[in-house]
């Protein structure tokens, strides 16, 4: 087993018993660390980057149009993107320093009322933790969420200085923008 320095491994433990029984499905959970984050003041931005999303859309196009066989051909288009394998599903910047964040969204695991595990978690991919690994030994801070808990806990330590530094721009704002040349 590798040993990631940076949190990548599910453990049901860490989640309250009525997660745990929602079932909530990847993009619920990710809508949810998006605007949980918001509201501490860190902006991320969502990337299709395998084209799940696309691939659906322009399926269900296909098969509206009567084109089902077309349909099928469209579900086997995969990475059709320019980004490198692994990309994670949500990426932002902290302030002051500049600091990229890479977060990778999963499907937490679903528990019946006695706690027996009706639907397993999803786990990343080896592309996904070798994107993250390449990642964090830049400098980015990293991680894989089952919910907007585990995003705020990978967070946790940076998220002052970025409040902070976003608080002093907002009373430092200049009236008209002015560009320095370089040359």
């Amino acid at each position: 087993m590798i040993l990631f320095p940076f949190p990548c491994t599910w453990d049901s433990s860490r989640y309250a018993r009525a997660f745990l029984l929602a079932g909530q499905s990847e993009d619920e959970v990710q809508a949810d660390t998006i605007t949980t984050l918001g509201q501490l003041g860190l902006e991320l931005w969502h990337t299709d980057a395998g084209g799940k999303r696309a691939r659906g859309k322009v399926q269900r196009l296909l098969r509206g149009a009567g084109q089902a066989e077309l349909a099928k051909e469209a579900a086997k288009v995969k990475g059709a993107s320019c980004l490198p394998a692994g990309f994670t599903d949500l990426h932002g910047v902290l302030a002051p320093y500049g600091r990229a964040v890479y977060l990778e969204m999963k499907r937490p695991g679903m528990f019946d009322q006695r706690m027996k595990c009706l639907r397993k978690p999803e786990m990343p991919t080896p592309e996904q933790l070798k994107f993250m690994l390449e990642m964090h030994q830049r400098g980015a801070v990293v991680g894989v969420c089952w919910s907007p808990s585990d995003a705020i806990a990978i967070l946790l330590k940076f998220l002052g200085a970025h409040r902070g530094h976003l608080q002093s721009l907002k009373h430092d704002e200049p009236k008209e923008l002015r560009y320095a040349s370089t040359f």
